[in-house]
């Protein structure tokens, strides 16, 4: 069995600021989607999960969409500097 991974945009800022949650009160493997090396594999597990449910594809649309039209107005409070901007900007 494979090590349950949360895999997130480490270029966003809203989106970093989940893994550091993540990594205090689970005990799930964090990974950016800059360091994924084999995101196939990661992206079959992660369906193969979520089809387990019947409301799975009802739910991730709207949550998707629901985050996506407010990232703006979550970003300002649940947000910080993503890794891939830091490597960035230091040259």
């Amino acid at each position: 069995m494979t090590e349950a991974t949360f895999v997130y945009g480490d270029g966003c800022g809203f989106c970093t600021w989940w893994p550091a949650d993540v990594d205090e009160r689970t005990a799930l493997r964090t990974v950016g989607f800059s360091d994924c090396t084999d995101v196939a594999e990661l992206v079959r597990d992660a369906v193969e999960f979520l089809r387990q449910f019947e409301d799975d594809e009802r739910i991730r649309e709207r949550s998707s969409q629901w985050v996506a039209d407010n990232r703006g107005r979550l970003g300002t409070s649940l947000s910080k500097t993503p890794p891939a901007r830091q490597q960035s900007d230091d040259g």
